[in-house]
């Protein structure tokens, strides 16, 4: 007979989260094989300044970046029920 320990979950967990292209130009895609329902994704500028965030309800989830100035940026994702969050830097050119 062999017997398995089974840990509790941490209270969050961070997970990596695929961005391309990097650099991008019209539109970054974010992926994950995470299962979530809901994700909030918060942008910031390299001052730290909030340029965009929103709602989405599935990865891979595209953002269109045109708009955005030549810049890093970075970001950062949590699911509706604060679980899982993904951070990460990304570059507009």
């Amino acid at each position: 007979m062999t017997y398995v320990d089974i840990e509790p979950e941490d209270e969050k967990t961070t997970t990596q989260m695929d961005v391309f292209p990097n650099p991008g130009s019209d539109y970054i895609v974010f992926q994950n094989a995470c299962l979530g329902s809901e994700f909030f994704l918060e942008l910031f500028d390299t001052k730290g300044n909030i340029v965009h965030s929103e709602i989405f309800s599935s990865l891979p989830h595209s953002l269109q970046v045109g708009q955005f100035p030549v810049s890093s940026y970075f970001f950062k994702i949590t699911s509706a029920n604060s679980t899982e969050q993904f951070s990460g830097r990304f570059l507009v050119e």
